[in-house]
């Protein structure tokens, strides 16, 4: 594990999943039925589409959409485990609503609203430097 656990989200069934960040892994976790902790299994990760998970969420129909921090992305995964990148900026301000180091992510109103950090750069980070913050860029999720 590289960095650990981010992210935590409970979906339409009251499943539990984690985020591992480091290893761009959604994990499942599972209980036992007097609710104690049981241990956890590999759920999706496709390095190709996924190189982070912060903040996770779920739609309606238990999609979840993952912030991808070190790549500026966005990624949904289906109920199913498939992955898919739906959104990527490269090095940018998010001053035209670029996805731009997110962090967190909701839908709200057929739109997927999205965090944005824009402060870390490092070897695994798109961004190279600092701009001024902009916080909030949403996707449409009904185009």
């Amino acid at each position: 594990v590289k960095y650990g656990l981010d992210g935590i989200a409970v979906n339409s069934k009251n499943e539990l999943y984690v985020g591992n960040y480091g290893d761009a892994e959604i994990e499942r976790i599972k209980f036992n039925t007097d609710g104690s902790y049981a241990g956890y299994e590999p759920f999706a990760q496709d390095l190709s589409q996924l190189n982070s998970t912060d903040g996770i969420t779920f739609d309606d129909a238990d999609n979840m959409y993952v912030a991808d921090f070190d790549k500026n992305s966005i990624a949904k995964v289906t109920p199913d485990g498939k992955v898919e990148r739906i959104a990527q900026n490269g090095d940018n301000d998010g001053q035209k609503g670029e996805v731009n180091q997110p962090g967190e992510t909701r839908p709200w109103n057929g739109k997927l609203m999205i965090s944005n950090f824009n402060l870390v750069t490092g070897p695994t980070k798109v961004n190279t430097g600092h701009s001024i913050p902009q916080v909030v860029s949403y996707l449409d999720l009904e185009a």
